[in-house]
């Protein structure tokens, strides 16, 4: 597929971005990586290890329901639905149904639940925009969780719901994708990225606050004292836990643990006193040009300050 169909379409992966459910990335970050504002990251390793494990997770999904599976893994085009692209995991043969491979870390457990129903948003999603694609009944997902656990969720297919995906992803493309607008920009570090990149230097004096952005500027500071609370009840309650494992390794409940332990010592050359040491007997000019030769520049950047008049005014 051509770099501008990738550009210009939704995938299954990115449709949760559209609709504000992905937990890894909002509608802006997507934007930004669209038109190629930021480069997405290397993959991690719940990436490269999804992708090796996938096989062997749809062969128990074969023999857990007797059905024979195709595999896919290619990017489609809809031939007649201009903003969408689709790349299934399987597909069934003989069934208007297909199946995703899914492998999830210790740490995302918690986001299953029991039915299909408990799957976590963005997934669901993902699974009507495969539907939607195939006119297909139904999806599967088949996940392997922690502790060699293997379970299967079937989403079915909601016609009502899907029109509402189609009206969004519609909107969101019509906007963003061929228009020329720029979504609300949110949290997602390749928006962070993207300011620092657009707006490098501060060229021109502070500006009175619109009552838009007088609005936000409260609530900014609101937010801040929120979080000053916050973290101060979590420093107090963290003493106490650790007052109470006392010279133990830690604590555990049903839920999970909490450890307190001695790290390794470890050591650290002091390299300026080692610069000073080996530079002690060499003239000024010397030193200068030494210091010169191993000199190097560290490029600035745009840091925000804050203050508001009956704050603590820390900066962030």
């Amino acid at each position: 597929m051509s770099d501008e169909l990738r550009r210009t379409r939704i995938g299954g992966s990115e449709v949760g971005a559209v609709l504000g459910c992905d937990p890894y990335r909002d509608a802006h970050a997507l934007w930004v990586f669209k038109h190629g504002l930021a480069e997405p990251g290397p993959p991690n390793i719940r990436m490269k290890l999804g992708l090796a494990l996938e096989p062997g997770v749809l062969h128990l999904y074969a023999d857990d329901t007797g059905y024979t599976v195709t595999r896919g893994g290619y990017m489609c085009p809809h031939p007649t639905i201009p903003f969408m692209v689709y790349s299934p995991d399987g597909l069934i043969d003989g069934e208007r149904r297909g199946v995703d491979a899914k492998v999830v870390s210790y740490d995302q457990r918690h986001h299953w639940g029991e039915d299909a129903d408990h799957v976590p948003p963005h997934i669901q999603l993902q699974c009507h925009w495969y539907m939607i694609a195939l006119n297909y009944e139904y999806w599967d997902l088949a996940v392997v969780f922690p502790g060699l656990e293997f379970r299967r969720y079937t989403i079915e297919k909601d016609p009502v719901f899907e029109e509402w995906i189609l009206e969004r992803a519609e909107e969101y493309w019509r906007r963003y994708l061929i228009g020329d607008e720029e979504p609300p920009i949110g949290a997602a570090e390749a928006s962070k990225h993207y300011l620092a990149r657009r707006f490098p230097r501060n060229l021109h004096p502070p500006r009175d606050a619109t009552p838009e952005e007088t609005a936000w500027l409260e609530e900014y500071g609101e937010l801040r004292r929120a979080a000053k609370s916050l973290e101060t009840a979590k420093k107090t309650l963290q003493a106490r836990l650790t007052r109470a494992i006392g010279d133990s390794d830690g604590l555990l409940w049903s839920r999970g643990k909490m450890t307190w332990k001695l790290t390794k010592d470890s050591s650290k050359i002091q390299w300026e006193k080692l610069g000073e040491s080996l530079l002690k007997d060499y003239a000024d000019d010397e030193k200068a040009a030494l210091e010169h030769q191993f000199t190097e520049t560290k490029p600035g950047y745009r840091r925000v300050y804050y203050r508001r008049d009956g704050d603590d005014n820390d900066n962030d």
